[in-house]
């Protein structure tokens, strides 16, 4: 969990990324002022993530608790589309956390198509392949371009894309299941 990754940090390391994930009210906020993030991101408010919370709102106010150990001035990152948007926007600005709403219009790298074997990206007129199926996946590639963007600020387009080629599916998500012709999203 979080804990442990913070202790496995080493000298050499520049970054740390880490989830904070949740199934009960006031885990990530707990979470959040043990790692004290400097950056955060809120991927997703859905139905996958309910658990036992009472309602996508309650779920809404527990996503945003990341704010809780962050400090004033940094930044929050949220997904143009997100549910709850402008709760989670309200909560930040109001603790003094800047906000960075994604959308793929405010970046140089365009979606062209999606598709079962992943979604063509454009850059400069040239494709690239991000080898995951699904708009959640697109809309996760625009939230790590944005953070990697805002963080390096001398962001190297090009190593980034072609970087997408190395990527391989994660272990028991979103593998493809052929079932005799029908085609099953094993998550």
């Amino acid at each position: 969990g979080v804990p442990f990754s913070i202790l496995s940090v080493r000298e050499e390391h520049r970054y740390l990324v880490l989830e904070m994930g949740t199934n009960h009210p006031g885990e990530i906020g707990r979470l959040s002022r043990i790692a004290k993030p400097n950056l955060g991101v809120v991927t997703s408010i859905a139905g996958g993530h309910i658990g036992n919370f009472s309602s996508h709102l309650e779920l809404a106010y527990e996503k945003s608790s990341i704010i809780e150990g962050m400090f004033r001035g940094s930044t929050l990152f949220l997904p143009i589309d997100l549910n709850h948007l402008e709760l989670c926007k309200k909560q930040a600005e109001n603790s003094g956390i800047a906000v960075e709403v994604v959308c793929q219009e405010k970046t140089q790298v365009q979606l062209k198509s999606m598709g079962l074997n992943g979604s063509i990206l454009s850059f400069e007129e040239e494709p690239y392949l991000l080898p995951f199926a699904g708009q959640h996946q697109v809309a996760n590639f625009y939230l790590s371009f944005a953070v990697w963007s805002f963080v390096t600020q001398l962001f190297e387009v090009k190593k980034v894309l072609y970087g997408l080629k190395k990527l391989g599916q994660v272990s028991g998500r979103l593998n493809r299941v052929d079932c005799g012709g029908i085609l099953v999203w094993a998550d």
